[in-house]
């Protein structure tokens, strides 16, 4: 093994790691909220507070307050500001009699930022889906696996991803995407 890749696996999460070509950082830590059950009811009873995409694989940005990915018909995965307070989420789910089920998710997904001209490329040395930006657009979101490890993506702009996973399978991954910046 190379001193260059030793010394890229033993970078820790909490580390920015600079390419040429690629930028791989941690994503900053945030409140997430995991939507589920009926996404019309749900996008009726919080339309004032934060607008939930109309589609699968869609995200919907609300300055101040985060972004919103529609993950599948029945589940959404609300990505909060810094300050964003949770409060009107609850008291508006639990004063409707509709089945939408609001719950913290904060400690359950770890996030990472992958920029630069070469971003799609090393996403897809791990990854069958077509990350170019005419099949995956700004503002879309896509739920697949990276090395058998199953993630969330999501197209910040025409260079960037931030990659969503799991928190026990996040170091691996880390250390993946780490090794195949190398080769990219």
């Amino acid at each position: 093994m190379s001193r260059a890749l030793q010394g890229l696996m033993a970078q820790k999460a909490s580390d920015r790691v600079e390419h040429p070509r690629l930028r791989l950082e941690p994503s900053p830590p945030r409140r997430k909220l995991l939507l589920l059950g009926d996404m019309t009811a749900a996008s009726t009873m919080l339309a004032e507070v934060i607008p939930l995409p109309e589609r699968t694989n869609q995200v919907t940005r609300i300055k101040g307050v985060g972004m919103c990915l529609r993950l599948r018909p029945d589940q959404c995965l609300v990505l909060l500001a810094e300050d964003t307070e949770v409060v009107p989420l609850r008291e508006r789910l639990l004063r409707s009699a509709q089945a939408v089920y609001l719950l913290d998710a904060s400690a359950r997904f770890v996030g990472f930022s992958v920029a630069g001209a070469a971003a799609s490329a090393l996403l897809n040395s791990g990854c069958t889906l077509d990350l170019r930006l005419r099949s995956m657009p700004v503002d879309t979101c896509v739920g697949t696996r990276i090395e058998q490890v199953p993630v969330s993506i999501v197209r910040q702009d025409p260079e960037a991803f931030e990659v969503w996973v799991e928190r026990p399978l996040a170091p691996y991954l880390w250390q993946w995407l780490l090794r195949a910046a190398e080769t990219v």
